[in-house]
């Protein structure tokens, strides 16, 4: 890749699409792993910083550190790599709140069946 390349990767896709650097970098893996597999979806889980505003009283701007989420997420291959990163971007964006909900189902739901079912290391 030069630099012409990597300038379209960075600026140019972005204007064209209005896309983040992850729905790109995203979609690459996804085209990757589907030529690899052949398989049309991608099931992994992604992390964010977990500083989603989530209620207008709590200000999180003046703390230090890192409130990890982490939540799973479905990606599906697209008929070429535009409609792949259509989708991956769209997948996204469907997301509530960046995927912070999942770990409050996952850890703070009061029925156990739901937090087992969030768990992912307990699979059949």
């Amino acid at each position: 890749m030069n630099a012409a390349d990597t300038r379209a990767l960075l600026e140019d896709v972005h204007a064209a699409y209005n896309t983040q650097i992850n729905d790109v970098l995203l979609c690459a893996l996804l085209s990757a792993y589907h030529a690899w597999s052949g398989s049309e979806q991608l099931c992994l889980n992604l992390e964010g910083h977990g500083r989603e505003e989530l209620f207008d009283r709590i200000d999180l701007s003046r703390t230090v550190g890192w409130f990890t989420s982490i939540f799973p997420v479905n990606l599906q291959v697209g008929s070429d790599i535009e409609q792949t990163l259509i989708a991956v971007k769209e997948t996204l964006n469907a997301i509530p709140n960046k995927g912070v909900g999942f770990g409050v189902l996952r850890y703070l739901h009061p029925d156990n069946n739901v937090r087992a079912a969030l768990n992912p290391l307990n699979r059949d």
